[in-house]
C-alpha cells in the first residue's frame, strides 16, 4: 500500500489532453458507431493496435 501512495506518473500535459479523444475515437469504432473512411489514416501506438486486434467476447442474451 505505500508503494502505491508514493506513485507519480509524469506524462506531458499534451499527451493527458488527447488521451481522451483517442480513446472515444477506438470505441465509436470498436463499437460501430463509426466508420473509418478510405482515406483515414491513424497513427497508433503497439498498445493500441494490441486493444484493437484482441476480439470482443460474443454478447450473451438474457435468459
Amino acid at each position: 500500500m505505500k508503494m502505491f501512495n508514493s506513485l507519480q506518473v509524469n506524462i506531458p500535459l499534451a499527451e493527458a489532453l488527447e488521451m481522451p479523444i483517442y480513446g472515444k475515437f477506438l470505441k465509436e469504432l470498436l463499437t460501430k458507431k463509426r466508420k473509418p473512411l478510405d482515406d483515414d489514416t491513424v497513427d497508433m501506438t503497439e498498445e493500441c493496435s494490441a486493444l484493437i486486434q484482441r476480439k470482443l467476447p460474443q454478447k450473451k442474451k438474457n435468459p
